[in-house]
């Protein structure tokens, strides 16, 4: 029953744009159309947004590194206090644990080196410089799913779940707040 917890729902950088209408059908149902606005949770503003910096793959939404930061910086207009605020960016911040994906070469195959991937990171510049700068208390992200990590940004707490559909894992984190701000996170996985 989404009346009794919230549910917000947005579309990732491969997700083509007539998905957004299939989300949004079912806000009267509950589920929280979360993009372009600021989203209430739990006395915190959340800001979410779907785009990430270029991919080999050339996605649906993907922007420039100077386009995404005028987009988080008028996202960021939107919030009474970015401090005690919630990040909800599909792409993670770059150079943390959460943006390392397989290096690759120009056919587009993983880099193996002495038996082992090679790991680079691929976050965005302009997501890190943001949760830099306006420090909210949590940035959650995803899109890089081989990246299933915390890290800090300053106070700042990042986290991807990564991902491995393709075997019929979920992960996930939970997350608890309280009056001040953020509290207690757990890795889970099922």
């Amino acid at each position: 029953d989404t009346k009794k917890t919230q549910v917000m729902a947005m579309p990732g950088n491969d997700d083509e744009f007539f998905l957004d209408d299939v989300i949004k059908k079912y806000e009267d149902q509950g589920v929280i159309w979360c993009l372009d606005k600021v989203v209430e949770i739990g006395g915190f503003e959340t800001i979410s947004m779907e785009y990430v910096n270029p991919t080999p793959w050339d996605t649906p939404r993907e922007l420039s590194e100077k386009d995404l930061k005028k987009k988080i910086d008028s996202l960021v207009k939107k919030l009474r206090d970015p401090e005690k605020s919630i990040f909800n960016f599909h792409c993670p911040p770059y150079n943390t644990h959460l943006d390392l994906a397989p290096k690759l070469d120009k056919t587009l195959r993983p880099v193996v080196t002495a038996g082992t991937v090679e790991m680079i990171h691929v976050g965005s510049r302009a997501i890190r410089e943001a949760e830099e700068q306006y420090q909210p208390m949590i940035g959650l992200h995803g899109h890089i799913h081989e990246s299933y990590a915390a890290d800090k940004l300053n106070k700042t707490v990042v986290v991807n779940p990564g991902s491995e559909y393709g075997e019929g894992i979920l992960r996930g984190y939970i997350i608890e707040f309280s009056e001040e701000g953020l509290g207690n996170y757990w890795k889970v996985e099922g």
